[in-house]
């Protein structure tokens, strides 16, 4: 004997039958328990059992059906384990729809007979969709790149300790040196320096020796201590 895995409990084929019933001809107004492992759900017009056993259904399961049911209903037998060969020729010649379920408790025609009574819109999904495993978020992983240039106008270097940093940087983070005052005393010094090959560039005159002090008596401002006094007549107006 073949045995396979039932996809639902015998409760759980029951309510999915009931719904598919519901769903096509309405409440079932008969329910009943003719066997161990076999319901049987009746509407106006519809009998229908639900088979639950770990083996396929067979032969058998269809002709007791037949003996029991009302001759003038339309047959469905439902199934949880599959169907055989012989069960769904016996199935076709006496006019029994069969069904089967999934995992989900969606049915399944297996024959020409479930084809023609299936609704043209799916039934509601019974039981609800097991939950979704949240994917794992994994690091991303991104290649260096082969090769990367960089701008040398965006450095500066501090003129104190010589250390290497971003123009954006105002201090410097060895010796606290202002590396923006720094840069430009050096480019004005840069500037004005000038090319020294070049005869039209102006060069500082020598600088004149401080007067030689002769030991004897000498004028100095009282305010701002120059020497640079000039002899006023007192007679002149100032």
């Amino acid at each position: 004997m073949k045995y396979a895995t039932p996809q639902l409990t015998l409760d759980q084929a029951y309510q999915a039958a009931f719904l598919w019933l519901d769903h096509v001809d309405g409440a079932p107004t008969s329910i009943t328990e003719p066997t161990d492992g076999v319901i049987e759900l009746r509407t106006d017009s519809i009998t229908a059992r639900v088979r639950w056993d770990r083996s396929p259904i067979n032969q058998t399961a269809v002709l007791a059906m037949l003996r029991q049911s009302v001759p003038t209903s339309k047959r469905i037998l439902f199934s949880v384990t599959g169907l055989t060969a012989g069960a769904v020729s016996l199935a076709d010649t006496q006019g029994v729809a069969l069904f089967s379920f999934d995992s989900l408790g969606q049915t399944i025609a297996n024959n020409a007979h479930a084809l023609a009574i299936a609704p043209n819109e799916p039934s509601p999904l019974p039981f609800a969709l097991p939950p979704e495993e949240p994917e794992e978020d994994l690091p991303v992983v991104t290649a260096p790149p082969e090769h990367m240039e960089y701008d040398l106008s965006e450095w500066l270097d501090c003129p104190r300790c010589g250390l290497t940093h971003h123009h954006r940087s105002n201090f410097c983070m060895s010796c606290g040196a202002d590396l923006h005052v720094a840069a430009q005393a050096s480019t004005d010094t840069t500037s004005t320096a000038g090319d020294p090959d070049d005869e039209s560039t102006e060069r500082p005159g020598p600088t004149p020796a401080p007067p030689q002090d002769s030991g004897g008596p000498r004028l100095r401002c009282r305010t701002c201590g120059s020497d640079d006094i000039e002899l006023i007549h007192p007679g002149y107006a100032h």
